[in-house]
């Protein structure tokens, strides 16, 4: 199993296979009573307002990963269907719109 090791700056637009794009709103340490704190990241959807999710820093089953680039939002609008996944349009759209000149 392929563990993440990169490490997300508070106020980083990512995407978690969960949430789709959203913020990285805190990196805090968290522990459940006698265990050692343990990093996690806050993430806060940008698309479904009030969706929020405690997503360990490191181990964690979820999938995180940076934003797709300008050049591959453009491949990837090329290709939208009515099967695309709504989190995908968000994030193609999301890359489009904030690169815009």
């Amino acid at each position: 199993m392929e563990e993440n090791t990169t490490i997300y700056e508070k106020k980083q637009v990512i995407f978690s296979d969960s949430l789709g794009v959203c913020v990285v709103a805190e990196v805090t340490k968290l522990s459940s009573g006698k265990t050692e704190p343990v990093l996690y990241y806050k993430l806060n959807s940008l698309y479904e307002k009030g969706k929020t999710a405690y997503v360990p820093a490191v181990g964690h089953k979820v999938k995180l990963r940076e934003l797709i680039t300008v050049e591959e939002a453009e491949k990837l609008k090329e290709k939208v269907t009515e099967d695309t996944e709504p989190m995908i349009l968000h994030e193609i759209n999301y890359v489009l719109e904030k690169n815009k000149k």
